[in-house]
């Protein structure tokens, strides 16, 4: 994936979006794992949020 640098900004990214779709979820409680891919290391911020967003949407839809 890279450097310690890039892991870790984006390990920060994924924890601010998360954070921010979680508190929206109020009715929904339990853990979910999130796997980055090495791709994600190319991506700004608001694409990878909304990766992750439609991600959590299609598995929200499925349950």
């Amino acid at each position: 994936m890279g450097s310690a640098v890039v892991r870790n900004r984006i390990r920060r990214r994924v924890r601010v979006v998360v954070s921010e779709w979680s508190d929206a979820q109020v009715d929904h409680q339990g853990w979910f794992l999130v796997v980055v891919r090495p791709g994600a290391a190319g991506l700004g911020f608001v694409e990878l949020r909304a990766e992750l967003l439609e991600a959590f949407d299609d598995l929200l839809g499925a349950a």
